[in-house]
């Protein structure tokens, strides 16, 4: 089971113009959380956790696959030790991937990109962004959502160790934002895989994310998709940058490939519950080159591989003819 982890750092700001359902977490005001690519995260990930209910959208805080660590852990789980247990010495650890070498930050050049970060998130209402929250009560202890503070990111990748280590949560990942991705200098991301994912299945579709958060009834369909298993395991495994650009480079090489393949043929011979039937060169033609699983390969001939196998390769590409389908 994979399980997305939402801290303190991870939200891209907060929209005071909407006010939500205040929750025992808010001591003041509870403005609603934005997420940077959360209907690409409910796609790619089985559960959905955040440190805290105000961190959460409104339109997400009651689904079943949504939970609050502040609600189900048990006392051995000690928020305020966290500030201290293991912080440093993460730090120390990724001080040289954080985009600094020192914990000095220019501030200005910060807010610079966070401007053209907010404006890419797909706000279409009025809103007040902030990156902050007012304080939050978790544990006995105060916090603030902050996606401009590299110490929430320490703290929320602290926290994941310890729900990786003493409650053996292996498939718990961090996600993070545009603005917070540029401290970790790494070449891919599961940002990057939820963008690209978006991009694939909902860009054309206006008004997706909404004033109150980026949940949609249709993706109850598309989280039972029959193809979405095999869809994440082709992202997981591309190297992407969360390079706009060259996320949009992908997202188009993707579609030239399905682009090539007739849809009614990929749909009658990838249906996994069917019985396996024989591809040919005759039914694919010239798009012999997408059966292979990853963006930019050398091309491949059908002839070379097994039917199977074959087959198993190009899942991937019938969850995203399907899911755009569903999203309608």
């Amino acid at each position: 089971m994979r399980i997305a982890y939402y801290g303190l750092s991870s939200p891209i700001f907060y929209d005071y113009k909407i006010q939500v359902d205040k929750t025992h977490n808010d001591t003041s005001d509870s403005p609603n959380p934005i997420l940077d690519s959360g209907f690409g995260t409910i796609l790619l990930f089985d559960e959905i956790w955040f440190f805290c209910r105000s961190l959460c959208p409104q339109n997400m805080r009651n689904l079943p696959y949504v939970k609050f660590l502040d609600d189900f852990l048990d006392d051995s789980f000690d928020l305020t030790k966290l500030d201290a247990i293991n912080i440093d010495r993460i730090w120390n650890e990724l001080g040289g991937e954080i985009g600094t070498e020192t914990r000095e930050f220019n501030l200005h050049e910060n807010f610079r990109i966070y401007r053209d970060v907010v404006s890419r998130v797909g706000i279409h209402w009025e809103a007040a962004p902030d990156n902050h929250t007012h304080s939050l009560q978790v544990g006995g202890k105060h916090y603030s959502g902050n996606s401009m503070i590299p110490h929430n990111i320490l703290f929320d990748l602290a926290t994941v160790e310890i729900l990786k280590t003493q409650y053996k949560r292996k498939d718990i990942e961090l996600i993070t934002n545009s603005f917070t991705q540029t401290y970790l200098d790494s070449p891919s991301s599961i940002l990057s895989q939820s963008r690209l994912t978006e991009l694939l299945v909902i860009e054309n579709i206006p008004g997706y994310l909404t004033n109150f958060g980026p949940y949609h009834g249709c993706v109850e369909q598309v989280r039972e998709n029959s193809y979405l298993k095999s869809y994440r395991e082709w992202v997981s495994g591309l190297k992407l940058n969360h390079d706009p650009k060259e996320l949009r480079d992908t997202k188009n090489e993707v579609e030239n490939v399905l682009a090539e393949a007739q849809k009614r043929y990929f749909l009658k011979y990838l249906d996994p519950k069917s019985t396996f039937k024989s591809i040919t060169k005759t039914i694919i033609g010239a798009a012999a080159d997408v059966i292979i699983p990853y963006i930019s390969t050398v091309k491949g001939v059908i002839d070379d591989l097994k039917e199977r196998k074959q087959r198993k390769k190009i899942m991937w590409q019938g969850f995203i003819m399907t899911a755009r389908d569903q999203v309608k």
